[in-house]
This record gives structure tokens, sequence and C-alpha cells, in this order.
């Protein structure tokens, strides 16, 4: 069977003809500030103890009181070992957040892989907006690190990006079937930055609960799939409309 390209725990694997490949992460040359990623398995585990250190920190400390000092007696290394992998701190926070940012556009690709149908389209909406919800929750631990980011220029400009990108995968996704129920260029990117807006936007909302994650999913799901159901109705009306004018028009 003919196969296009997906992602799979952050691997290029086969995928049946008729889904969207992936599209390259937008991140991929971003911040800077980082020191060349070293291949050593000992230099590869003291960068990534820095890393999980500068987070706990971040929690625990807030963000703007993390010093390179800070990380590395957490990390139980001299200041001196955490230069030779970061420039400063900023540039170790950078890093956590195009982590975390390529894990989530690996599970936005993953998700919108298969293009809406007028039979699927509501199952697909149901599943961005669940699995942005979880990954949300679970990356938690990363909240006070990308609130930090996003508030500086260098982040503003990656958060931009990615949105962008995401946008614009978004579009292609639902794009086939949105065009020919008649619905226009304008509508299809306006309903597309909604749902991503609802499947990314909650983290900046106050943390999410386990207790509570069922319920947030089911509402944000109804709202969406509310909206598209009113711009799918509305899209009919038109067509329906122009429909008659080119029969009258034809008589």
């Amino acid at each position: 069977m003919p196969s296009k390209t997906r992602l799979a725990k952050g691997k290029i694997v086969s995928a049946p003809e008729g889904t969207l490949a992936p599209a390259p992460f937008p991140l991929a040359t971003w911040a800077g500030g980082r020191r060349r990623i070293p291949s050593q398995a000992r230099s590869l585990r003291t960068r990534g103890v820095i890393l999980e250190s500068a987070r706990e920190l971040a929690n625990s400390k807030g963000v703007g009181s993390v010093t390179m000092q800070m990380v590395a007696a957490k990390a139980k290394i001299a200041a001196g070992t955490a230069y030779q992998f970061f420039d400063d701190r900023d540039a170790i926070f950078f890093d956590l957040y195009e982590t975390w940012a390529g894990a989530w556009w690996s599970s936005i690709m993953l998700s919108t892989s298969r293009p809406w149908t007028a039979a699927t389209w509501a199952d697909e909406l149901d599943a961005v907006v669940e699995t942005g919800c979880k990954f949300h929750l679970k990356q938690k631990e990363m909240w006070e690190v990308i609130r930090y980011v996003e508030s500086t220029k260098i982040g503003r400009d990656g958060m931009k990006l990615l949105f962008d990108a995401n946008v614009e995968r978004c579009i292609q996704w639902v794009a086939p079937y949105l065009k020919s129920v008649g619905m226009t260029a304008a509508e299809i990117r306006f309903l597309s930055i909604s749902i991503l807006r609802t499947a990314r936007g909650h983290h900046m909302y106050g943390p999410l609960e386990s207790t509570s994650l069922r319920e947030v999913i089911r509402g944000s799901q109804e709202a969406q799939r509310a909206i598209v159901e009113m711009k799918l109705r509305t899209a009919g009306k038109k067509s329906g409309a122009s429909s008659a004018v080119t029969r009258a028009k034809s008589v």
C-alpha cells in the first residue's frame, strides 16, 4: 500500500496513504545560547542533570531567583562545568522550552494526521482536544519555565513561530472537508486558531488537576464542536443560496 511518513515517538515511520506527513519542527534553529550537544554518555547525563535541576529550581524558587551557581550546586557540579554546556541560565530555560515544544509539535503532528471528513470531523476534533489537555497535564512541571520563556523577546518570537506553524498544520488538516462544504479560507483559519487555542491554552490558565481533567476535556470538546457546527450551518446556507442564484440565472 502506498504510504507517507509520520512521527511516532520522535521517529519517522510509514503511514497509510491519505494521512498528512509531519512538517519540519519550526524551532529547530531557534534560540541559540546553547553549547554543542555532547555525544558521550557521561556528558549527556551531566547535561540532563543540569536541565532537570534548573526546572526543579524554577518551580521551587521561581525562575527569576535561579542563577547558574544555584543550578550547578543542585546538580552537584562546578559552576564552570555548567558553563561548558550552556552560556547562561536563560539558555538552559530556552533548551527546556524547545524540548517541550518539540514534544508538543510531535503530539500535534500525530493527532492531526487524518484529515477531516463529513463522517469523522467530530471524532478528530474531540481527539485533538483530549490529547492537548492530557499533554499539558502531563507537562505541568514545565509551566513556570514556559511562562518565563514566553515573556522574553526570544520566547515570544519562538511562541509565534510555533503557533503559526500549528495553525498552518491545522488548516491542512481541516481544509479539504471544510472547503467542500463552502467554507471560506478566512473561516477555516478562524476555526483552526480556535481549535489550537483550546488544545494548547490550558497551561496558561492555571494548573489542571487530574480530578477535573475529564470535565475540562468534555467542556472544551462541546464548545469546539458547537463552533464548528455553527460554521457548517452558515456555510451550508450560503452554499444553498449560491446554488439557488446559479439555477435562477440559468433559467
